[in-house]
C-alpha cells in the first residue's frame, strides 16, 4: 500500500495561492487599467498601459515563468496592434543582448574548466597570514568579477572564504551556548572583502554587471556617444567623460 503524499506546508500552500491570485488578478487590472483610461493617452499607449500592468502582476506573482511573461507581453504587443512586429521584437537583436549572451558563455566556460576557481587560488596562494587572505581573497574577486557576473562571483567566492576563516590563525573555533560557530573578525573580513572585491570589480568592465551593459546601451541611444574609452582634454581642465576615440 502506497503512502499518501505529504501535504505542501504553509509557505508552499502560500506561494501557490499567491500565484494563482496573481494569474486571475494579472488580466482583470489589465482591463481595469484599459477602461480607466488614465492619463487619456493615445489608443496604442493605453493598450501598452495595459500589457505593463498585466506583466508587473505576473513579475511580482510569478503566476507564470518569468521568461514566458517576456514572451507574452511581446507577443500581445503584436497582437492588440501597439507596435509591428519588427518593432517589437527589434530589441532582442540589441548588440547589448549578444553582449550579455557572450558574457554567460564565457561565465559558463570559466565554471566548467575551474578557471575561476584556479585564479582564486593563485591569488591566494597557500597558506599566510591573516592579512594576506584578507587582500587575497579581496583581489580574487575583483580579478574575476572583471570577466563573471558580480553576483556570480560573490556566490563561488563565498565558500571560498568561509573555508580561509575556518584554518589558521584566526580560525572561528568559538562557539556560543547553542555549539553555533561565532563570527570572528577575520570571518567577517573575509565576507566583507568577498562583497566589496565582486563589487569593485563589477565596475571594470562592461560584462562586470548587467548594469553596466544596460547603461552603456542607453548612452548610445539616448546621446549618441558610443560607450568607448575615458579620457580628459588635452589641457587636463575638462572632467572625465565618454567618447568616441575615432569620431
Amino acid at each position: 500500500m502506497s503512502r499518501p503524499e505529504p501535504p505542501l506546508d504553509l509557505s508552499g500552500r502560500l506561494e501557490e495561492r499567491f500565484r494563482t491570485a496573481g494569474l486571475l488578478a494579472g488580466p482583470v487590472l489589465a482591463l481595469a487599467v484599459y477602461a480607466l483610461h488614465p492619463g487619456g493617452h493615445p489608443e496604442p499607449a493605453r493598450r501598452l498601459l495595459a500589457l505593463l500592468v498585466l506583466a508587473i502582476s505576473f513579475w511580482v506573482t510569478e503566476a507564470i515563468p518569468l521568461p514566458a511573461t517576456a514572451l507574452l507581453v511581446s507577443g500581445l504587443a503584436i497582437v492588440t496592434g501597439v507596435a509591428p512586429a519588427r518593432a517589437v521584437f527589434q530589441p532582442y537583436a540589441d548588440p547589448v543582448i549578444f553582449l550579455f549572451v557572450g558574457s554567460f558563455l564565457l561565465g559558463e566556460a570559466f565554471a566548467k574548466y575551474g578557471l575561476d576557481r584556479r585564479v582564486a587560488a593563485l591569488l591566494l596562494g597557500r597558506g599566510g597570514g591573516a592579512w594576506r587572505r584578507v587582500t587575497g581573497i579581496g583581489a580574487a574577486s575583483a580579478l574575476v568579477s572583471c570577466w563573471l557576473s558580480n553576483t556570480a562571483t560573490a556566490a563561488f567566492m563565498t565558500p571560498i572564504a568561509v573555508g580561509l576563516s575556518e584554518t589558521g590563525a584566526g580560525a572561528a573555533t568559538a562557539g556560543d551556548a547553542r555549539g553555533r560557530p561565532v563570527a570572528t573578525p577575520l570571518s567577517a573580513a573575509l565576507m566583507l572583502m568577498v562583497a566589496y572585491g565582486a563589487s569593485i570589480g563589477g565596475m571594470a568592465t562592461l560584462v562586470g554587471t548587467p548594469p553596466n551593459l544596460l547603461t552603456a546601451g542607453m548612452i548610445e541611444r539616448m546621446a549618441g556617444v558610443p560607450f568607448c574609452l575615458v579620457s580628459v582634454g588635452p589641457d587636463r581642465s575638462e572632467t572625465i567623460r565618454l567618447h568616441d576615440p575615432f569620431a
